[in-house]
């Protein structure tokens, strides 16, 4: 320990340079003590010359002079070595015993302490203080690190419980509910709900396919806060007719967030895709994908006895079509037989200006019964429609025109003069391709205040009334009495709610075309008062049509309009 403490490149330079110091020390305070005790000796001999040769004159002032000094400096210069002497010795041992302090300090403790270190640590830093202060320093770290492992461990344990306690929430929830005879789309979207709060996730939606989709009477998907982006990338894909489990899909430039996708089949049955998708910062790891799953099969499970019950029914429904659309077919070719015998004797007694205008007017009724006899084909063909009427074409918006044109027939030919029409009942779920917006009226209704979504919503609604102006077109460009159907009539368009993200009815944005045979002006913004009650513009338009009443439901007055 010695040898390599002073070695040239030793362990404890600290050390070697206090015990070189002292040692030092101690070497000067000897040599002092030894040049005073020969200072002492030669002035003993010169003063013992100088007695000598004073011999028998010692009686001259000089020579006692001499010697009363060498008497007294004798004396003095012994107790000064004495002193000398004793401050040697202590000089010495204080060397001594500090140089065994250091050692037990700088040497024994400070090895025994970096003994406790790594060996890297060990030849570290400039001297045995600098390793131990960087060796205090890292082991403060790795007690850091341990204490915030522990912390994180405990954190990481608790956001596991809840995970956990949500999971079994959702999956008790699910079981209670798709465990009654009435599923429903409602049961369905809180089901949802719930498997979105226990994964975490942004979005969750579930498109539903064939008899499923039929029984549910489910248009489009069933999404919690919007349809997954995913969703419209799966729309093409041949759904899954086997349980092949979660596939976690990652950020792509048209997804940037992870999102898991669940086929949910049964029996060889396809009855849906579940898709979740998940904010950016979140990464699927298995208790996503496995809670998915467990959801997925259960829903499965349940709709799987639905989907088979409305198989059945559309073998029995597609049976019902096709007579029944064979009747319409000889119904109809029996009426145009008979039809036409009608218009033929009819023609022969009318002028060239009748004759043509009851032309364009026959030619009108082929036009759609046309349209009609397709659309009749392909309801009665296609097993993927749900249970509507014989007829109702696919695309929505071909069946909105077919109704305003037969609107238009039955106006110009005075079958009525009153008609109403709804697009979709109030709590609809139906999607408007045509509008370029994929998800459901009544899911866009909700948008929760956000631009984005509101703007969708206004989308959707701007589509809806580009119908009305091709009805107002059509009235505009039939000709009627001195000017067209448009300038004779009175149409109202509206709805029976202002705010549908807060289910506000007041104020009810309302829109009234026409002429009424000169009675209503043209390209006006009317704004009423608060809580103006809608039947004052039903008794409004009563009046116009010559119907005079003093009330109508809760009106109050008559609005100038």
């Amino acid at each position: 320990m010695i040898v390599s403490s002073f070695s040239p490149r030793g362990r404890y330079p600290l050390y070697q340079a206090l015990a070189l110091a002292l040692a030092l020390f101690a070497l000067l305070a000897v040599v002092g003590l030894w040049g005073s005790i020969e200072s002492q000796a030669q002035f003993d001999a010169v003063a013992g010359q100088l007695l000598e040769r004073c011999g028998s004159a010692r009686d001259s002032a000089f020579c006692q002079l001499a010697e009363s000094l060498d008497g007294v400096l004798s004396q003095r210069i012994a107790v000064m070595l004495l002193l000398q002497g004793l401050c040697c010795t202590l000089i010495v041992v204080g060397a001594g015993l500090l140089a065994h302090r250091g050692y037990h300090v700088l040497v024994r403790r400070a090895g025994e302490a970096l003994e406790l270190c790594p060996p890297a640590a060990r030849e570290r830093g400039r001297d045995e203080v600098d390793r131990l202060i960087e060796s205090l320093a890292e082991f403060n770290a790795r007690e850091t690190g341990a204490v915030a492992a522990e912390r994180w461990q405990e954190e990481l344990a608790a956001e596991q419980f809840r995970r956990n306690g949500l999971a079994l929430h959702a999956m008790h929830e699910a079981v209670r509910m798709f465990g009654q005879d009435d599923i429903s789309e409602t049961s369905l979207q809180q089901g949802l709900q719930l498997l979105e709060t226990a994964l975490g996730a942004r979005s969750v939606g579930l498109r539903l396919h064939g008899g499923a989709r039929e029984a549910l009477s489910v248009v489009g998907v069933v999404a919690t806060h919007g349809e997954p982006r995913l969703m419209a990338h799966l729309a093409s894909a041949a759904p899954a007719t086997r349980d092949s489990g979660a596939r976690a899909v990652p950020p792509t430039e048209e997804v940037p967030a992870y999102s898991l996708v669940v086929p949910l089949a049964r029996g060889g049955l396809a009855i849906g895709t579940l898709v979740a998708e998940f904010a950016e910062s979140v990464r699927v790891d298995d208790p996503h994908a496995h809670l998915a799953e467990s959801f997925a099969r259960l829903a499965a499970l349940a709709l799987s006895g639905v989907s088979r019950g409305q198989e059945e029914r559309r073998v029995v429904l597609m049976e019902e079509r096709s007579a029944i659309a064979a009747e319409l077919h000889d119904s109809l070719a029996q009426s145009l037989a008979f039809m036409k015998i009608q218009v033929a004797r009819l023609q022969s007694g009318l002028d060239g200006g009748d004759r043509a205008r009851l032309g364009e007017y026959l030619e009108n009724v082929r036009e759609i019964e046309r349209r009609i006899q397709k659309a009749t084909q392909q309801s009665a063909s296609n097993p993927d429609v749900p249970e509507a009427p014989v007829g109702v074409p696919e695309a929505f918006e071909d069946h909105i025109k077919l109704m305003y044109d037969l609107q238009v027939l039955a106006y110009q030919a005075e079958i009525t003069r009153i008609s109403t029409m709804m697009y979709a009942r109030d709590t609809s779920g139906a999607t408007y391709p045509g509008s370029g917006v994929r998800d459901g009226f009544h899911t866009a209704s909700h948008h929760s205040n956000a631009r984005p979504r509101m703007d969708t919503f206004a989308q959707i609604n701007r589509y809806h009334v580009q119908m009305l102006g091709y009805f107002l077109e059509k009235l505009k460009a039939t000709p009627d009495g001195d000017g067209n159907l448009l300038d004779h009539s009175i149409v109202l368009y509206g709805s029976s709610m202002s705010n549908g993200n807060q289910h506000d009815h007041d104020p009810l944005p309302i829109l009234v075309a026409g002429g009424a045979s000169g009675q209503l002006k043209g390209d006006r913004h009317l704004s009423f008062p608060a809580h103006t009650p809608m039947s004052n513009l039903m008794l409004s338009i009563l009046d116009k049509l010559g119907v005079h009443q003093d009330s109508f439901g809760d009106s109050t007055g008559k609005l100038e309009v």
